[in-house]
């Protein structure tokens, strides 16, 4: 999830598309508190890459629940939701309830949750 990303032109096929321009160790893999612990999903893009992304520690590693919080105010979360879909949003298995009972779920109700991520309850 991209702040403000253009959903409509897929910001990753972009990064795919473009790292032909540059050496491979432009581009790295961030672990954050919302992809920390999915080991999967980076060796998936380093797949697409064609080689092994250098793991560095994003700065949101150092934020409370609450100014996680703040920072998912700034995703552009209506494309998002409609790209992904509401009822894969809400699977148990999805990221998006293990960030809320990982990472706010001592701050937000997981109604107040839900409407931060556009969705409301279901």
């Amino acid at each position: 999830m991209s702040i403000g990303a253009d959903y409509y032109s897929d910001p990753y096929k972009q990064l795919l598309n473009s790292k032909k321009s540059y050496s491979s160790n432009s581009f790295v893999w961030a672990d954050t508190p919302f992809n920390s612990c999915n080991n999967h999903s980076y060796k998936l893009v380093c797949e697409d890459f064609g080689y092994t992304l250098n793991r560095v520690e994003h700065s949101w590693n150092k934020l409370s629940g609450v100014q996680l919080q703040n920072l998912c105010i700034s995703f552009n979360w209506r494309d998002h939701v409609e790209d992904i879909g509401v009822d894969d949003i809400l699977d148990l298995n999805s990221p998006y309830i293990r960030w809320y009972n990982n990472l706010f779920k001592t701050s937000y109700t997981y109604e107040e949750y839900l409407n931060l991520i556009g969705i409301g309850p279901k």
